[in-house]
């Protein structure tokens, strides 16, 4: 029988999906060897081939973005976000005028966009291949930490130019005189993200407990390396949530997001309205256990919500591009948030808080003890909303990717459910 044109595209859709899973894997390849790889390209002069990566995902986006105009339907989260990103572009354009700084700033959302679009091509077709993707990744992730603590790579402080600019290879950098190791990554933070993101998926795809084990506790160790401090802690309360999770009533075990959204706007608030400057103040171990937080407390926190009241507005925020990175160059008051509520609140104002309804409610519904699918989102949630309290999280691509996957699973209905062992 010959194929309509609605069958046509439904065919070339799925066959789509295949190459959304293949661009994929080879974008979450590249972050976990991003510094090694800028420095192997840097050397043989192909430094243009780091932007491969973004280039393909951007052009996933593209191609799917024409699928769906094409096909004149979109699932109700997609235009809810369309129209979303669109208000607050104009926002944006309103606020401090800068069509650029708006367009990088719906750039910086490329990955998690990425991750929403790519959900069917990667964790669907993919999920009975997760225990060992995860595997191989923690092992690769591990083993250039181990590298990096015992040799000094070359690619450490390396950099080189593409058209003119000086590109990082691997950030090389210490704190309190200890160096911060970032393994095959750009960064010692990205190295940090990826242990625990690659440790929870095997924890809730794998069936060997020992290897469970043994994966958990040498993601303690490759943050711990990073000095990653905003990592330790989810790693500390996600390692409560396992041991709890056998006891506790499952309705404690489901507030742990809620929780984690609590201190991440509260804290913030606090800081902008009282004084912590002098908590520290005469405390070494603190400043040194706690000085990046500090920062955040005393300077970074106060000094955002004080440019969103003065250059925007807290009702509405600044829009797309007035908080974080889009800034750099481009104002004077520029400020990175540290603060994944904060950046949000940045962008949307108070509107920023009704995305947290829904997002928990949706949260609260998954089957966390009856299917695998389930469980990781749940855990990839508590890692988002935890670390969130202390970064944007989704201007870091290898994170950002994993929350579109879990935004993805949690408002579209097509699931691949696979029940726990």
């Amino acid at each position: 029988m010959p194929l309509n044109t609605k069958n046509r595209l439904a065919l070339g859709f799925v066959s789509l999906h295949w190459v959304y899973g293949v661009v994929a894997i080879i974008f979450l390849s590249f972050k976990i060897l991003d510094g090694f790889l800028r420095w192997a390209f840097g050397m043989v002069g192909l430094g243009p081939l780091v932007y491969l990566p973004v280039a393909a995902s951007l052009g996933v986006l593209a191609v799917h973005c024409v699928v769906k105009l094409s096909e004149m339907r979109s699932p109700i989260f997609a235009v809810f976000g369309f129209m979303i990103v669109s208000v607050f572009a104009g926002v944006g354009i309103f606020m401090f005028g800068v069509p650029k700084q708006v367009a990088f700033g719906i750039y910086v959302f490329t990955p998690l966009m990425f991750g929403i679009v790519a959900y069917q091509g990667f964790f669907t077709r993919y999920q009975h291949l997760m225990p060992t993707m995860a595997l191989v990744s923690f092992i690769v992730i591990a083993l250039g930490a181990l590298l990096d603590v015992q040799f000094a790579l070359p690619w450490s402080g390396f950099s080189f130019e593409v058209g003119g600019e000086e590109i990082q290879g691997a950030r090389a950098w210490t704190t309190h005189g200890l160096e911060r190791v970032a393994g095959f990554s750009r960064a010692s933070y990205s190295l940090a993200k990826q242990a625990i993101i690659a440790a929870l998926a095997y924890i809730a795809f794998g069936s060997n407990t020992y290897i469970k084990l043994a994966v958990w506790f040498a993601a303690l160790a490759v943050i711990a390396v990073t000095t990653t401090k905003g990592v330790l802690v989810a790693w500390l309360c996600l390692t409560l949530y396992f041991v709890g999770k056998r006891f506790l009533p499952s309705i404690l075990i489901r507030l742990l997001p809620l929780s984690g959204v609590f201190v991440g706007i509260l804290l913030p608030a606090l800081s902008y309205f009282f004084d912590f400057s002098n908590l520290f103040k005469n405390n070494i171990i603190l400043k040194i256990a706690l000085g990046s937080f500090q920062t955040r407390l005393v300077q970074t926190w106060p000094n955002a919500l004080e440019m969103i009241n003065h250059h925007g507005s807290w009702l509405i925020g600044r829009g797309i591009g007035g908080i974080g990175t889009p800034q750099v160059g481009k104002e004077a008051f520029y400020s990175p948030g540290d603060n994944m509520y904060v950046y949000f609140f940045g962008i949307m104002g108070m509107l920023s808080f009704a995305l947290y309804v829904p997002w928990l409610w949706q949260i609260w519904k998954l089957k966390i003890y009856q299917f695998k699918d389930d469980h990781f989102f749940f855990l990839i949630s508590v890692l988002v909303f935890i670390y969130g309290i202390t970064t944007g999280v989704v201007e870091d691509p290898f994170i950002a990717f994993f929350l579109g996957l879990s935004l993805a699973h949690l408002f579209q209905v097509h699931k691949a459910h696979d029940t726990l062992a």
